[in-house]
């Protein structure tokens, strides 16, 4: 009896946890601080939504957490970001794209990246250095108006986390 209750209570374990995954529709309105409103979520069967959404400039802030060549980790914090990301002809869910760091007025990081969406919805950039950043699904949420999304580096050595407003339609 001792295994079958076991045995049971793995069940019941399992299905609770897979039932209370569900993504949380919500989000708090900027304007109206507390006041929760409902976001539309981005639906895989218009493949280009996203890429459409992400196109364009955007504007903000960062913070970026990095393992240095010390071996220690490192918290660097912009107050003025740019994100530029570009379609190609013919709204393929890649391009190119740069960012520019800023601290107190004076641009302290240029580099140019690529930039792709893939099936599931992941985020890549591709730096001219060789870095690669990706956001999933579920460490991003983009509008219309607003791109929050916290990208992790391939080798997990580097988290960087933006808070945007768009700049261009």
């Amino acid at each position: 009896m001792g295994g079958r209750a076991a045995l049971i209570f793995t069940m019941f374990l399992v299905l609770a946890t897979t039932a209370c995954e569900h993504e949380d529709l919500r989000y708090d309105d900027p304007a109206t601080p507390g006041v929760e409103e409902e976001k539309t979520p981005v639906s895989p069967s218009d493949d280009h939504r996203l890429t459409d959404l992400l196109a364009g400039e955007w504007q903000g802030s960062a913070t970026m957490d990095f393992i240095d060549s010390d071996n220690q980790w490192k918290h660097n914090e912009f107050d003025d970001v740019r994100l530029s990301f570009s379609l190609p002809e013919g709204n393929a869910p890649w391009g190119n794209g740069s960012e520019s760091d800023y601290r107190d007025g004076k641009r302290v990081w240029k580099m140019s990246f690529t930039w792709e969406v893939d099936s599931t919805e992941t985020i890549t950039l591709k730096y001219a250095d060789g870095r690669q950043m990706t956001s999933t699904k579920k460490k991003y949420d983009l509008d219309d108006h607003t791109f929050h999304a916290v990208f992790d580096s391939k080798d997990l050595m580097e988290t960087d986390e933006y808070t945007l407003k768009r700049v261009t339609p």
